[in-house]
């Protein structure tokens, strides 16, 4: 089945569109998980510290940075996949879709490298 052009961009526009509103749903969930606990519970958890660390700080922040790298790279792949799909027997973009597929699992495994490495060293830092 042949897609006319006007099809594939509708289709990218509309696959795009429910891959960010997942992605941001998928953020904003730890936000809806922030409302305190009733009762006793929030006495108990009073007397817990309530900033981390600056090692702890750092690592937050690096793994949420990489995370969102993660994110793009999973992103990329899926759009890449879809233009393959979509390519209609043109070598170009099968070609195209091709390299980004690569480039984009190339990526999310230095990033999963890196997010097990900064892991560890913090790990072996907080000692």
């Amino acid at each position: 089945m042949i897609l006319d052009s006007k099809v594939r961009k509708i289709l990218f526009k509309v696959v795009l569109g429910l891959l960010l509103v997942g992605v941001i749903f998928s953020f904003s969930m730890p936000v809806l998980a922030l409302d305190p606990p009733p009762g006793e519970v929030q006495e108990e958890l009073k007397d817990l510290p309530s900033e981390l660390e600056a090692k702890g700080r750092i690592a937050s922040v690096v793994n949420w940075l990489l995370g969102i790298a993660a994110t793009v790279a999973v992103l990329l792949i899926v759009i890449s996949g879809i233009r393959y799909i979509v390519s209609a027997g043109n070598q170009q973009e099968i070609d195209d879709a091709k390299k980004t597929i690569t480039y984009a699992v190339i990526g999310l495994v230095i990033t999963i490298l890196a997010i097990v490495i900064v892991n560890v060293i913090i790990r072996i830092i907080g000692d």
